[in-house]
């Protein structure tokens, strides 16, 4: 640990470990891979070795070796908000819904990790809880997108309406067009929406919000496999269509006796 190494070890510890800052900053993962290499030479088991090695493997997509760096922090006392953000992201992207929850309240307060404790709070308790934590963001604008769409689960078109005014996006743009479907869509019921939703989806291919609004309309029309296959599309060609997760959620549920999930009553 740094404890146990001089302080001329130390300074070249720190040294790397800008390095490995500087180098992930710039997208150079592989200079970044080095520099960890160099810190474990020094102390394999310090802290900051272990933050190193860890968000390096997040950088490179490598969440098994991710959660093997992660043992180094998780030996430690008294981990730093910046130690637990890095935990928290692995946890997210392992889909530990309730480790995000925990960790979040010790973790920088920023947009990742608010977002990424609004989606497991989704997926563990609902919209509301979802929206509980959006809506404690000072900058009303930040989340205006993903608040719209919380309250379109929901089906609370007003207050969906509400926060999309606070987006700024233009009816007249292809997102807003397809927000404008996605709540007449609710409005109307599927038979109505069918073929402009169909359309808007055609026209406008890499328009993820389009792609939601057509697999919210396959999902109320009981095409579940082809609202999920345009889920998933919209979630990549959008990130922040997070949720929308919740679709999937309930598509991927055991199947019940119950009616067709998304279908009118």
């Amino acid at each position: 640990s740094e404890e146990d190494i001089s302080a001329q070890a130390l300074a070249l510890l720190e040294s790397h470990a800008g390095r490995v800052r500087n180098m992930l900053a710039q997208g150079k993962t592989g200079a970044a891979r080095a520099a960890v290499t160099q810190m474990q030479m020094i102390a394999a088991q310090a802290r900051m070795t272990g933050l190193a090695d860890l968000r390096v493997s997040l950088a490179n997509g490598d969440l098994s070796a991710a959660e093997k760096a992660s043992a180094v922090l998780r030996s430690k006392n008294s981990l730093t908000a910046t130690e637990i953000d890095a935990l928290l992201e692995l946890a997210h992207r392992q889909d530990q819904q309730q480790r995000v929850i925990e960790l979040a309240p010790l973790a920088n307060r920023n947009e990742g990790n608010t977002r990424a404790l609004a989606l497991a709070q989704l997926r563990t308790s609902g919209p509301a809880a979802a929206l509980a934590v959006l809506s404690q963001w000072p900058e009303e604008t930040t989340f205006a997108r993903e608040i719209a769409d919380l309250h379109l689960l929901n089906d609370d078109l007003a207050s969906a309406q509400r926060a999309m005014v606070n987006t700024g996006i233009s009816l007249g743009d292809p997102i807003g067009q397809a927000y404008v479907a996605r709540m007449s869509l609710r409005a109307q019921g599927p038979t109505a929406q069918a073929e402009g939703i169909a359309q808007l989806a055609l026209w406008h291919p890499q328009v993820g919000a389009a792609q939601a609004a057509h697999g919210e309309l396959l999902m109320r029309q009981g095409n579940l496999a082809g609202a999920r296959a345009r889920f998933l599309l919209a979630m990549k060609l959008d990130p922040l269509l997070w949720s929308l997760q919740k679709h999937l959620q309930v598509i991927d549920a055991p199947s019940t006796p119950e009616a067709t999930p998304g279908a009118p009553a």
